[in-house]
């Protein structure tokens, strides 16, 4: 099996949209396009691993400046489609992440994860994170 890794252009996107709506179902493919150019306005990269040419899993990442963590690279998606999920493909992206913050010059990396998604909290505990914070938000 062939894979690799790469940053699509934003004019490969569409091949990757029905991988990111895996993970985030309420997305139509038009708010897709849109929320995708104004987050990568904003620093927003996305790198997907391809086997044999399909897109099979993504990390899509920020790096920012905060009070409490410092420069910190923040991810804000890590998908593997469900066909392709137990073959180390999640981890090869969260280790590239991590590298990527390490080249950055981050102090932190982090990321939330809805309480239902027990699967992707061990990932995390294995990759050595820690559970630190309660995550709340108020719907604008």
């Amino acid at each position: 099996m062939n894979t690799h890794i790469a940053e699509p252009a934003f004019n490969e996107l569409a091949s990757i949209f029905a991988l990111i709506h895996e993970l985030r179902p309420h997305l139509e493919e038009a708010t897709f396009f849109e929320r995708i150019k104004a987050a990568q306005l904003e620093g927003y990269r996305l790198v997907v691993l391809y086997e044999n040419g399909t897109p099979v899993s993504a990390v899509g990442f920020r790096i920012y400046t905060m009070l409490h963590s410092a420069r910190t690279l923040y991810i804000d998606d890590l998908i593997t489609t469900a066909s392709h999920r137990g073959k180390g493909y999640a981890k090869q992206l969260f280790q590239f992440a991590v590298e990527e913050g390490r080249r950055e010059n981050c102090a932190m990396l982090t990321l939330d994860s809805g309480y239902h998604r027990r699967d992707a909290h061990r990932f995390y505990l294995n990759q050595q994170m820690a559970m630190v914070s309660h995550h709340f938000s108020l719907k604008l």
